[in-house]
């Protein structure tokens, strides 16, 4: 592996001795993931991305059998893929459930991917190129975001408006991410099967599957809140069994654990103050109070613009 080695088998950070992969968690569903490297093998992921080069070599994408370079290139939700990216500079704009553009890339047709053509994005040449070497503000990154985003969306298919049913159980499941799902149905005079179909239709992902995700971004927002919080205490307020099944579900999610994007060695973290964090954990936790001890929990740092 040029440039590095890594300590344990992972999809990304190689070669971390000459640059870090940085994550900008900027809220509100929106991540920038940079890589000098990321090889996968066929994987699943809950989140819509986009993927641009800040220059040079293409990312080699594979789907439903199907292998070929891309330089931009976004993909629908739930799209099974494998991703071939050695010393090419990959930026990786992730739309989670809670981004309020979510639902547009589930109209991307089979298998799942719109090529896209990376001179639209040359004016943000600048940004990209700045991003990728961990030179944003988290404001600046979130302009980024905003601009690649509003880029892609004319190029999307066209889709309907979110069903009122739908938009009342998600806020329902905001309210209590572990609502029993035949009682959400009822609350919208649905039976459970007809509103999975409804919901996955419209959202591009299984109810189940949102509960789920919705499960594991409360879990994390509490961490990353207060790190001296108890595993076990945030796993059970989020709706897990136990901090084994949170951090398997992490996996799943993100392609490696916690811990690895939470070493300085490999991940540079940029997110919004610690009171923002406060804010949305507490948002999340409604009445309910979490205990603190010194079970290890990955480090949270108290910046404003940059954790590490």
């Amino acid at each position: 592996m040029p440039g590095g080695t890594l300590r344990s088998t992972h999809a990304f950070g190689v070669p971390t001795a000459s640059i870090k992969n940085h994550l900008y968690a900027l809220g509100d569903g929106a991540r920038i993931f940079t890589s000098p490297w990321i090889v996968t093998k066929p994987e699943l992921r809950h989140y819509a991305a986009i993927y641009l080069t800040a220059r040079g070599a293409p990312v080699t994408l594979t789907l439903d059998g199907t292998t070929a370079p891309y330089q931009a290139a976004a993909l629908k939700q739930m799209t099974e893929r494998a991703v071939r990216a050695q010393d090419v500079q990959v930026l990786l704009f992730q739309l989670d459930p809670l981004h309020r553009h979510f639902a547009r890339f589930r109209a991307i047709a089979r298998p799942g991917l719109l090529a896209l053509d990376r001179q639209r994005f040359a004016q943000l040449d600048t940004q990209l190129q700045a991003a990728y070497a961990g030179r944003l503000t988290v404001a600046q990154a979130s302009e980024l975001f905003d601009d690649v985003v509003d880029t892609v969306l004319p190029l999307l298919p066209p889709v309907k408006d979110l069903d009122a049913r739908v938009l009342k159980v998600i806020e329902l499941l905001r309210q209590d991410h572990n609502s029993r799902l035949d009682r959400l149905a009822a609350a919208v005079d649905l039976s459970y099967d007809r509103l999975s179909h409804l919901f996955a239709e419209s959202m591009g992902l299984p109810l189940r599957t949102y509960q789920s995700w919705l499960k594991l971004y409360t879990a994390i927002t509490l961490v990353r809140a207060d790190a001296k919080l108890r595993l076990t205490d945030v796993a059970h307020a989020a709706g897990f069994a136990d901090s084994s099944h949170l951090c398997k579900a992490f996996v799943q999610a993100h392609g490696a654990p916690p811990s690895y994007f939470l070493d300085r060695d490999y991940v540079t973290i940029f997110s919004p103050g610690r009171g923002d964090r406060v804010s949305a954990a507490r948002a999340l936790l409604g009445s309910r109070r979490l205990g603190t001890a010194n079970e290890p929990v990955a480090p949270s740092s108290i910046a404003d613009d940059v954790a590490v």
